[in-house]
């Protein structure tokens, strides 16, 4: 477990706060297919919208499984299927912005936030997988 050596307090906290995190990200994905953001769908059309909201949708889902059942690798693999569904919502928003909408540089600066909080977590869990490898012997 890549958190081991932390204390149990703050472990637990870690924890529950990257669960909140991976909430956030479900709920954006659902939300985006539940209540189409018309205005992205507008920008980047109907099938991207729709597929940028199950990534984040599935991905979130699947890093918070992996979160709550102690499974960080189940957590690292999904964490860049959220951030693909991410991305593509963040660039519909930065598009936005770039056509003359300036009144969404909150919300292009928010969603690009939680992107990279979400890559953060995958790029720590890959150099903990790293670290792993890098300590077993290989086998010939």
């Amino acid at each position: 477990m890549p958190d081991r050596d932390i204390p149990p307090r703050w472990r637990r906290l870690l924890r529950i706060m990257r669960a909140v995190l991976y909430t956030c990200v479900i709920c954006a994905g659902v939300g985006g297919l539940i209540w189409r953001p018309t205005t992205i769908a507008g920008t980047i059309g109907e099938p991207l919208t729709v597929w940028w909201t199950m990534l984040a949708a599935t991905g979130g889902l699947v890093a918070l499984t992996g979160v709550v059942t102690g499974r960080w690798q189940v957590e690292a693999l999904a964490t860049w299927v959220a951030v693909g569904g991410l991305i593509g919502y963040a660039i519909a928003v930065w598009g936005i912005v770039s056509q003359g909408s300036p009144t969404r540089l909150a919300q292009a600066f928010v969603i690009t936030g939680l992107t990279v909080a979400v890559a953060e977590q995958g790029v720590r869990l890959a150099a903990h997988a790293a670290k792993l490898r890098a300590m077993t012997p290989r086998r010939r």
